[in-house]
């Protein structure tokens, strides 16, 4: 048999440690070469990936967070209401800009139906990544108190977890129990339901003192509320959202977020193979994909697993670069 290690740089980094950084030092978030923002331990990708409007719920697209190999947070946009579902509109995506010597990404969509554009900007300050939102005119009237940008969090990753609310203690529910309202009484948008806020505040401490799941956001003097978006479909996330101001144009909205890290954090291998099986005469080959900080090994074993539990090595390749 023949174990091939490969590292995939782009693929390793983005879901893992720093990768190459074109700005900062290494403990700082940076922009890579690759058009995400990274430190040891955490990336933020925006706009790195987006949706085709078809399925506009599958919690890959916008602002995302990865932290220690997990992607815990994702579709931070501009959405029109605190929990949208599957079939609920979103902006139609138009370009994406990388500005690699300032560190910069900007993202440019608009809901046509509304003649609402908007530019979702993102920068580094020190370890964290500040968000903003610049509109080129006011809000039309009817996404009034409905237009906000949302940032999602995966719930099996928080749940019975704390934050801080402004300080104040709380617990995300491991359940679906939140109130609910009907804030949507117009002919436009119906009257159906919606979750009430959990907890509102200018900064949230995700799940504080715990390197591998806190996260930090704050609005300055904005508010920003959580919500349960499982009230809403059984595939919700929790969701942090803050309202688009009425009558105002420019930079209208802006979140600094940090993610907490382990700066030694090194991704474990993943070991790739074929799952369709191999014929008898058919090379075996097993592909190592390594954390861009890791070193790889000069050999791999094979380990066999007994009846009785015990694990017996039962050869031990060359790894191939």
């Amino acid at each position: 048999m023949t174990i091939k290690g490969l590292r995939l740089f782009a693929c390793a980094a983005a879901y893992a440690a720093a990768g190459a950084l074109t700005t900062a030092s290494a403990q700082d978030m940076a922009l890579t070469e690759d058009g995400y923002y990274a430190k040891p331990g955490a990336n933020v990708l925006v706009f790195s990936n987006y949706y085709d409007s078809l399925f506009s719920d599958s919690k890959i697209s916008g602002v995302e967070i990865v932290q220690h190999g997990i992607r815990t947070a994702t579709n931070g946009d501009v959405r029109l209401s605190a929990t949208p579902g599957q079939w609920d509109p979103i902006g139609l995506f138009v370009e994406r800009e990388v500005n690699e010597e300032d560190g910069v990404i900007t993202a440019t969509l608009n809901y046509d139906e509304y003649d609402f554009s908007y530019t979702i900007r993102s920068e580094t300050k020190g370890d964290a990544v500040v968000i903003s939102v610049t509109l080129p005119k006011a809000l039309p009237k009817e996404l009034e108190g409905k237009a906000g940008f949302n940032l999602e969090f995966i719930p099996s990753q928080y749940w019975d977890k704390p934050y801080l609310a402004d300080g104040r203690p709380g617990l995300f529910p491991a359940y679906a129990a939140s109130a609910m309202e009907m804030p949507y009484q117009d002919e436009a948008w119906g009257t159906r339901a919606e979750p009430k806020a959990i907890a509102t505040a200018k900064t949230f401490v995700l799940a504080p003192g715990d390197d591998s799941h806190q996260v930090t956001i704050s609005a300055g003097t904005t508010d920003i509320s959580l919500y349960d978006g499982r009230n809403q479909a059984q595939n919700g996330w929790y969701v942090f959202r803050s309202l688009l101001p009425s009558g105002k144009k420019g930079r209208v909205l802006e979140w600094t977020i940090n993610v907490a890290s382990d700066p030694d954090f090194v991704r474990e291998p993943v070991v790739s193979f074929s799952q369709v099986g191999y014929t008898p005469d058919r090379q075996k080959i097993a592909v190592v994909e390594l954390d861009e900080n890791d070193t790889a090994s000069a050999t791999a074993t094979i380990l066999k697993m007994g009846a009785d539990g015990s694990v017996t090595a039962v050869l031990e390749p060359a790894v191939e670069p």
